[in-house]
């Protein structure tokens, strides 16, 4: 018999990340699981190489971080914690899928 203890949705807040978090809470009510809803934001500096002047790269990766975790704030309901036990998590990191396997 299969033990699933935790259930993970990766989410980018599009329609098809909503769908896969129905299918979670769905899987986590089936099981008794507990529910992570998990957002990774990538490091702009990783992702665009810019020589030219001076752009606040920290600063946008600070708003990014912070639009993030009031999205997810906003997709894992009361009953999500309540019920599943749900945990939202925001990384911040150069690779998303990278993150996603730790």
């Amino acid at each position: 018999m299969m033990v699933v203890k935790k259930i993970l949705v990766c989410t980018d807040f599009s329609e098809p990340s909503g769908v896969a978090l129905v299918y979670g809470r769905s899987l986590a009510r089936t099981f008794g699981a507990s529910l992570r809803v998990l957002h990774v934001v990538e490091h702009m500096a990783a992702r665009y190489y810019i020589d030219v002047g001076y752009i606040a790269l920290p600063d946008l990766e600070k708003e990014l971080e912070e639009s993030a975790r009031q999205q997810i704030a906003a997709i894992v309901t009361d009953d999500d914690r309540r019920t599943l036990h749900a945990e939202s998590i925001v990384r911040s990191a150069a690779s998303a899928a990278a993150s996603i396997r730790q």
